[in-house]
């Protein structure tokens, strides 16, 4: 379980190579989380009511400019170089790795 923890935030803040460190999504989890964390703090310790609308307005703003900065940055970003390719048939599994050459 340990292992596919670690592979679920390594997934989550590299890029498509899965080697390379992404800023733009460690700082998009980094937004939601205080807008979440912030939305806590102000209803159980200001008292302050809730309103669905407005947070749903502004997570929604974050993950649609999220979505976007990711979708302007996808040609910059490092492709993998291998392509694994698993095959499940009753009984047998079959794992195939192919090495991409540089530039493909």
């Amino acid at each position: 379980m340990e292992r596919y923890r670690g592979k679920f935030f390594v997934d989550m803040f590299t890029g498509p190579d899965n080697s390379t460190g992404d800023l733009g999504r460690v700082l998009l989890a980094v937004a939601v989380l205080t807008a979440i964390g912030l939305t806590i703090y102000s209803v159980v310790w200001k008292n302050v009511p809730w309103d669905v609308n407005q947070y749903g307005i502004g997570i929604g703003a974050l993950l649609f400019g999220g979505g976007g900065m990711l979708l302007l940055k996808r040609s910059t970003e490092p492709q993998p170089t291998t392509q694994q390719t698993t095959q499940v048939q009753p009984g047998v599994v079959t794992t195939t790795v192919e090495q991409k050459p540089p530039g493909a």
